[in-house]
């Protein structure tokens, strides 16, 4: 799996950056006065200049490079299917934690700016059936100065898909706790924090806007921000869809005050609002204070930018990838920019990231003051869509490991079984599960593609709750009920039949595409399994 690549002068200043720890405060507002303004591929809004409030920029990026170029050494990639800690610390979680399946590049392709003053993050086919795309991350580092506010606004239009077509894609731009970046093997999600300003799937008309949390060592389930769920809404984009056209996502983190709030925003209009003096419904307030002190006192946060496809949350929506998903439909980002007022906020505006090699016909980043909360900015009838670029496909190679995606195999898929039922787990997703099973039980799965460069790991999302020492084996066999299984999982109990939890196998490498035999064990008449779903890693 490759590394990600950062020249001698990038890593130069992000190592200053996590030394400096960039103290600055969180976002707030609403837009004022708007104006339409003319672009190549249509119109979109804009705010009109306004009288300064206090807001200094501290970060932008307007993407004005030329066409096919990427967007600069100020941004990160992660490359394949996994995080990789920039100080050799280790890889985070396969998939990125999400069951996702596109495998990150930096090619042109995938993620690009287009000529026209945008970032533009496409996924993509290889013509094996493996998808590709982007997920970029900003080198800088932002922290929340007590006694400050600091905000993140974009403006995007999301992927221009919808219905059958649109299956599994998962646009979104998000903030992450700067030491799951540096210690992405520690698998401390969510405890640092995770901020999602706004979160699309499945091409539906609705911006999703979440706040994951939790304290240290209290996993990766309930939790103050009842995880995998978070804390969040969501909402309709309006005059036009989220695809249709340009929308502004806000994201605030307010701490003038000792009543801190965070906010988010869609087109000026607050949309959530969660308190750090006033937790959530059945919250615990003391879990949900030191949660939330753990996010505004810790290693501060970057900015992410991807568009993932299929995984836990297109299918707790109604879809994943599909045969009828359609690849080649971008996210496109007019600008971002990271603004700070009070504490934390320097002097004037720190100048924004100019393009590597910008081109004459490159428009400058659209100034867009910080809004008021009291703001109703007036819209056109139609911002209309934005005509970016079509570089080729990547030209990855079929037999090649980087155009394979893991297999993401549901249990209640199988080709054949004895002695199973199936019901809804009450997991990530929301699927279903086969359960009830018992010593001899049994599930056939046809055509499991293990990749050309071969798995070496299994991996399933089990439960348990038989209770005592009534566990029992799940063995793991290749063509044939009757072969050696090439691992044999100890199945633990995992306190009950909705307690949901990985375990992992190590299998001899495996090439090419099999028949999986999944075959029960146990030395007693108890049933004393469900399992969710498994795949095979590299």
């Amino acid at each position: 799996m490759a590394l990600p690549r950062l020249t001698l002068r990038g890593r130069d200043r992000y190592q200053f950056m996590i030394a400096a720890g960039m103290a600055f405060g969180v976002l707030a507002g609403a837009f004022g006065a708007w104006s339409v303004v003319e672009r190549r591929g249509g119109f979109s809004l804009s705010a009109a200049a306004a009288p300064d409030d206090g807001w200094k920029v501290l970060f932008e990026d307007g993407f004005g490079g030329k066409k096919d170029a990427y967007p600069g050494d100020h941004w990160l990639p992660d490359l394949g299917h996994h995080t990789v800690s920039p100080i050799g610390a280790g890889n985070g979680p396969m998939n990125f934690g999400t069951t996702e399946v596109a495998a990150m590049t930096k090619d042109p392709a995938n993620v690009s700016t287009d000529g026209t003053g945008n970032l533009a993050i496409t996924p993509r086919t290889d013509g094996a059936g493996g998808w590709t795309s982007a997920r970029i991350n900003s080198e800088q580092v932002f922290k929340f100065a007590d006694g400050g506010q600091t905000a993140f606004e974009a403006k995007i239009k999301m992927p221009d898909v919808a219905g059958a077509q649109a299956l599994g894609y998962w646009p979104s731009f998000w903030l992450l706790n700067q030491a799951q970046r540096l210690h992405p093997e520690q698998g401390n999600w969510p405890s640092g924090g995770e901020i999602d300003i706004v979160e699309n799937v499945n091409g539906l008309n609705k911006a999703h806007f979440t706040l994951h949390c939790g304290v240290k060592g209290g996993g990766d389930q309930g939790g103050p921000c009842n995880e995998h769920n978070g804390r969040g809404t969501a909402a309709d984009c309006a005059p036009v869809s989220c695809q249709a056209g340009y929308h502004t996502y806000r994201f605030e983190l307010d701490r003038r005050t000792d009543a801190e709030e965070m906010r988010w925003y869609l087109d000026g209009r607050l949309t959530h609002r969660l308190e750090r003096d006033n937790p959530p419904d059945g919250a615990d307030g003391g879990q949900w204070k030191q949660a939330w002190d753990n996010m505004t006192g810790g290693d501060g946060f970057f900015i992410i930018f991807v568009v993932a496809m299929g995984g836990d949350m297109p299918r707790g929506n109604g879809g994943d990838i599909a045969a009828s998903t359609e690849p080649g439909n971008p996210m496109l980002v007019d600008y971002v920019k990271v603004m700070a007022r009070g504490a934390g906020a320097p002097d004037g505006d720190i100048a924004p990231e100019a393009p590597e090699d910008p081109t004459p016909d490159a428009p400058a980043p659209t100034a867009t003051p910080a809004p008021s909360e009291s703001a109703n900015p007036e819209k056109p009838e139609d911002p209309g869509p934005a005509t970016p670029g079509t570089p080729a496909p990547p030209t990855l190679d079929p037999d090649s490991p980087a155009a394979w995606s893991p297999p993401f195999v549901q249990a209640e898929g199988y080709s054949a079984q004895s002695g199973l039922r199936t019901d809804a787990a009450d997991d990530i997703g929301k699927t279903e599960f086969i359960g009830w099973i018992a010593d001899g039980d049994w599930a056939r799965y046809d055509d499991i593609d293990f990749g050309p460069g071969g798995s070496t790991k299994f991996l399933a999302r089990i439960s348990g709750g038989a209770g005592g020492d009534l566990g029992g084996t799940l063995e793991v066999r290749l063509d044939s009920a009757d072969s050696a299984p090439v691992a044999t999982v100890k199945v633990p109990n995992t306190g009950g039949w909705q307690e949901w939890e990985d375990v992992l196998a190590e299998i001899p490498a495996t090439k090419g595409v099999h028949d999986v035999h999944l075959k029960f064990v146990t030395d007693h008449d108890q049933e004393f399994l469900n399992v969710n779903w498994f795949t095979f890693l590299p």
